[in-house]
């Protein structure tokens, strides 16, 4: 039986009390565990629970995690994958839960738990507010169960939910579950060998001047010849002397990922055993045919997985990617060069990882990490059961100022802050919950007036101004979300505002297949891309331009920035696809890579299917028959 961790001891005895429970501690530390409890507590008692996750990917896992171990019981709702959404035990995005309360779906009556995993999440610039809004409107008799990576300022979040929601108990645990020693490494040219300047375990603390004693040597002139940035093979090999593999290599560019990982897999032989890759991968490739296989580049990244060499980033086809993530954990990749998405994702712990280069572009420009950002790199770092320790290495770089390494080694936690903001849609579902009133009465509910000592007026501002513009349109009227409101929740997107207005001022059994395929275009992108679409679509595209001209003008009324924007980005290689059916033709004829496209289509294909089911039209069914197809649907989660 395994021993439980004194936090996990004393969030079970919370659960098991009917309070709410924020359980923070650092990333692999067994939160999970307190979770299946509460989900057990569930099943005892006949009600249904709620998994909520920040991503897909994780909520792949966690269905899949929660299959093998409670059946039929579990489902999976995140858009692209509905499966069984009845289930007494329920996987989902935040944004599908969000959606529920604002509808007020009737399953919620059923509920008696939410887990809100990676609850840290509110701090999201972009999605932060979402976790937010789910916060301030689930009902008050639901459970809920917050589960967070460690945040400096828990108490006053704990105070935040206290505030809005009552009792919750506030667990916390600072201990690493496997010990981190985290190493600035450089090359020594004299000896070729690979030097540590200086190492820290995760529970030390030594102090900047003690640091910077150790470091200011390999600043002066002399030494700058004589100690260099290891080069990849190098730090392989040290990491082989030293058994530290598998390892997380990450690098802050897809397209290195790539080269250095081709690069790795010339150095090393093939594996003698390849039994089990092949059993695991053979049921997800065997059936796929000679063009699809080229397109995935397979016989050159098995060529890789033969050598215990892979690469992973965003952009990568979901098939490979999700490939690559179970083959990791099965233990049969033992370098893998990543982007840092994968710190951000599924539990994909390696006995050490690699950062090669300290400076990343962060869309606006190119800096050196954060410590956040090196908290999350570093957290892949050891195996719970496994390593008695977790291995970080560093390469030190003389082009950073020496005082930046002793912030980040004696790294602390940031503050969790609210990135509270109101979307058109979120006011939409205020008003089916709430009275204009009393739904303005909700903002001073949130993180964000908490801790700006309810300085809402910028708030407030914001939310009559989007009232008046969804009232002007006819998204709401005093009694709460129209027809036209309705779809834009369930399309749950803003950026399809001028779509839906369009919508509602056509006759709609006229769409034909490239003006309902140009529409859900539209909202997919905030990016502005020039692009070719056929002359038969000038009308459509006019009336579409009329509608975003009139929503910008009433915007600027209030002296608001643009928002809506033309934008037929994806349109011309979708089209071409569901033309041709061909991906290798569409890859050919656009400048778009595999992943890509496949990102994309998987996404008009989830739209179309909104589209569909608030519009009930054939035409979307077309499309959703064109794209639901091979490569585009295919996972290895099926």
């Amino acid at each position: 039986m395994i021993e439980l961790d004194q936090f996990q001891k004393e969030a079970i005895a919370s659960i098991d009390q009917q309070l709410d429970v924020l359980v923070v501690a650092p990333t692999g530390s067994g939160k999970t565990l307190i979770a299946e409890h509460a989900i057990n507590q569930c099943i005892q008692q006949g009600s249904k629970i709620l998994y909520t996750t920040p991503i897909k990917a994780l909520s792949n896992q966690k269905y899949n995690d929660f299959k093998d171990m409670y059946g039929d019981s579990v489902g999976i709702l995140t858009g692209d994958r509905n499966i069984n959404k009845d289930a007494s035990i329920l996987v989902l995005t935040t944004e599908i839960l969000r959606n529920m309360i604002f509808t007020n779906d009737a399953s919620l009556a059923d509920i008696g738990a939410v887990v809100l995993d990676e609850v840290h999440y509110l701090g999201d610039r972009d999605r932060g507010n979402v976790w937010e809004e789910v916060i301030i409107h689930l009902p008050l008799d639901i459970t809920i169960v917050y589960l967070s990576a460690t945040i400096a300022n828990a108490e006053e979040f704990q105070e935040w939910i206290v505030s809005l929601r009552g009792p919750t108990d506030l667990i916390i645990s600072n201990k690493r579950p496997v010990p981190l020693r985290t190493h600035l490494v450089t090359l020594n040219r004299s000896t070729q060998n690979i030097d540590n300047i200086f190492q820290m375990n995760s529970d030390e603390y030594h102090s900047g001047n003690k640091l910077l004693s150790k470091l200011n040597k390999y600043y002066k002139s002399h030494y700058k010849k004589e100690f260099i940035k290891p080069s990849l093979e190098e730090m392989r090999e040290y990491l082989l002397l030293t058994d530290s593999t598998p390892s997380i290599f990450f690098v802050f560019s897809r397209e290195k990922t790539e080269i250095f990982s081709r690069r790795i897999a010339n150095d090393y032989r093939k594996r003698r055993d390849t039994t089990k890759l092949h059993k695991i991968i053979s049921p997800i490739f065997d059936n796929l045919t000679i063009e699809e296989k080229d397109l995935l580049n397979y016989d050159e990244i098995l060529w890789m997985w033969t050598r215990g060499v892979s690469y992973h980033h965003a952009g990568m086809v979901p098939l490979i990617k999700e490939t690559v993530e179970l083959l990791f954990i099965e233990g049969l990749i033992d370098i893998l060069f990543a982007t840092e998405t994968l710190s951000l994702g599924i539990n994909m712990p390696a006995k050490s990882v690699v950062i090669s280069s300290i400076h990343k572009y962060d869309g606006f420009l190119t800096r050196p990490i954060n410590q956040n950002e090196f908290m999350q790199l570093t957290g892949r770092a050891g195996r719970r059961g496994i390593d008695q320790k977790g291995q970080a290495y560093i390469f030190f770089d003389k082009s950073i100022n020496a005082e930046w390494y002793p912030n980040i080694f004696n790294v602390k936690s940031n503050d969790l802050n609210s990135q509270f903001s109101l979307s058109f849609s979120s006011i939409v579902g205020f008003t089916g919950l709430y009275k204009k009133d009393d739904a303005l009465l909700t903002l001073q509910k949130s993180f964000w007036a908490y801790q700006n000592n309810k300085k809402i007026e910028i708030l407030n501002s914001d939310f009559n101004n989007k009232y008046n513009f969804l009232t002007n349109f006819k998204f709401i009227n005093r009694s709460g979300p129209t027809e036209t409101g309705d779809t834009l929740l369930a399309l749950s997107r803003d950026s399809f505002i001028p779509s839906i207005i369009l919508m509602e001022n056509i006759n709609r059994d006229d769409l034909k297949l490239e003006e309902a395929l140009a529409i859900i275009c539209q909202g997919m992108s905030r990016e502005i891309t020039a692009t070719n679409i056929p002359k038969s679509l000038n009308p459509i595209r006019n009336r579409l331009g009329n509608y975003i001209k009139e929503c910008n003008k009433e915007l600027q009324k209030n002296n608001e920035a643009e928002y809506f924007k033309e934008n037929f980005y994806s349109f011309g290689f979708l089209y071409h696809f569901i033309e041709n059916s061909s991906i290798n033709d569409t890859l050919d004829q656009f400048d778009i890579s595999p992943g890509d496209f496949i990102k994309e289509a998987k996404e008009a294909l989830e739209i179309a299917s909104k589209f569909s089911e608030v519009y009930n039209l054939d035409i979307f069914n077309k499309i959703i028959k064109k794209l639901d197809i091979g490569l585009i649907s295919k996972t290895i989660y099926e």
